[in-house]
């Protein structure tokens, strides 16, 4: 597997892994620190279009490194009943109030809106969660495209998981994803909803392995304020020897964060 050129990383609308200073540059060099053993496998919670799980897949066939990427979405938009009080103003207010963030992140916050309420040509009050991204709804997507990608590329190392997360990612387990031997190697959360985050959290952290990294791809965002408040909320749970909340860098000029397991 040789590198693909910028303009194939853009005709196929997958995440260019080469690229410095872009949204996902520090969740790439984390899969490039991978250290395979058996088994090993990446979570990707919150798929889409397949940009930065088929890029993910593609980076570790050029590396050689032995591992499926599982990919978990509905690929139908967001379940109506994923929306809760924290994913909207509400939020906000609740991390300004904890001083997690502070007024100039919110003149920041308040000007994306501004943005997109212009390109989209929706009125700046009448944006929501369901509303915010540029990506729509969600639901212009599909598993066959993806997996289509996936063949073009001569891809064998992805497996689509279909449903809502919340059910999933839960206790039930319905994929019978291992977790007694702690095989995950890297997780990256980009589902934005705290809901979906609350429920993906300890669902990664069961299965990871030591000393190995969650990419939280809305911690810092102007979009999404209920994934800072559910993953605030699960550190509060765990023993703060187990873990490390790391800020890797300012990539794209947004804060980027993963939440690593010690032990």
């Amino acid at each position: 597997y040789s590198d693909l050129k910028n303009y194939e990383f853009d005709l196929l609308e997958i995440h260019n892994y080469n690229k410095q200073n872009s949204q996902l540059t520090d969740y790439f060099h984390l899969v490039r620190d991978i250290e395979v053993l058996e088994n090993n496998f990446i979570i990707e919670a919150g798929v889409f279009n397949g940009a930065s799980l088929i890029s993910t897949a593609h980076l570790l066939k050029k590396l050689n490194k032995d591992i499926t990427v599982l990919g978990f979405d509905t690929w139908e938009g967001f379940p109506p009943e994923s929306y809760t009080d924290y994913d909207n103003e509400n939020g906000w207010n609740l991390l300004l109030e904890q001083k997690k963030i502070d007024r100039e992140f919110m003149k920041c916050k308040n000007r994306w809106r501004e943005i997109v309420s212009f390109k989209k040509g929706i009125p700046k009050n009448n944006l929501g969660a369901e509303s915010i991204s540029l990506s729509g709804k969600f639901t212009n997507t599909s598993m066959d495209l993806i997996y289509k990608k996936a063949e073009f590329l001569g891809l064998n190392n992805i497996k689509l998981l279909k449903g809502d997360i919340l059910k999933t990612m839960s206790n039930e387990n319905p994929f019978k994803i291992d977790s007694k031997n702690r095989l995950c190697k890297l997780a990256i959360i980009d589902s934005d909803l705290y809901l979906s985050y609350k429920a993906a959290l300890p669902f990664i952290w069961e299965r990871l392995s030591p000393k190995s990294h969650i990419f939280l791809d809305e911690y810092f965002s102007y979009k999404f304020p209920g994934a800072r408040i559910a993953t605030d909320e699960f550190i509060e749970t765990l023993n703060k020897n187990d873990y490390k909340l790391n800020k890797l860098s300012n990539s794209g000029d947004l804060e980027r964060y993963s939440l690593q397991r010690i032990n």
